[in-house]
């Protein structure tokens, strides 16, 4: 028996081994040209609005810094990068009025074009970011449904306990009063 679960538990990890290496090797890499690719497709967008003028120096400068800086950093934007910078973004006065500012100038952009480029930016690293942390949240996701399943059973037995919603018949077979 005992080795029989030692057998399984390591076919499971080796199982999962392959689906973290095919999925961060393979999978996400060919994921983050593409996607790659669309932020060079904006960040023209972006440079065309500026040289047909229609653009403020200090919007043109921001929106296209972002979007460069998410070209070279999409490797490494993840739920846990995210995490940190809420954390920093808690911690650091200097780093959240810096943030803060940012944020306005972006929410206050003149060119509705610019903000449709902006928006565009935003959902490339929400699906980068989360389909960056796919390789690990599979060994994740069975622990949290785990311990919410856990949590969810105990707490409907503790309330079958305190109310006494159930008592046996004569015939053995549970009954629920209400």
């Amino acid at each position: 028996m005992m080795s029989y679960l030692f057998t399984l538990l390591m076919i499971t990890l080796v199982l999962l081994a392959v689906f973290h290496f095919i999925w961060s090797g393979i999978i996400m890499p060919a994921y983050r040209q593409l996607q790659r690719n669309r932020l060079f497709s904006l960040r023209d967008k972006v440079r065309n609005l500026r040289i047909s003028g229609s653009l403020n120096e200090h919007e043109f400068e921001l929106v296209h810094g972002l979007i460069n800086y998410h070209v070279s950093h999409l490797n490494q934007l993840q739920l846990s990068s995210l995490w940190a910078f809420h954390r920093e973004y808690e911690r650091n006065a200097k780093f959240r009025n810096r943030i803060d500012a940012e944020f306005e100038t972006i929410k206050n952009i003149s060119d509705p074009r610019l903000s449709e480029v902006v928006e565009e930016t935003a959902d490339v690293c929400r699906a980068v970011c989360v389909l960056n942390s796919g390789g690990w949240l599979i060994f994740v996701i069975p622990a949290i449904i785990a311990f919410v399943f856990t949590a969810r059973i105990r707490q409907f037995a503790l309330k079958q306990v305190a109310h006494g919603m159930f008592t046996r018949d004569q015939n053995s077979s549970l009954q629920f009063s209400y």
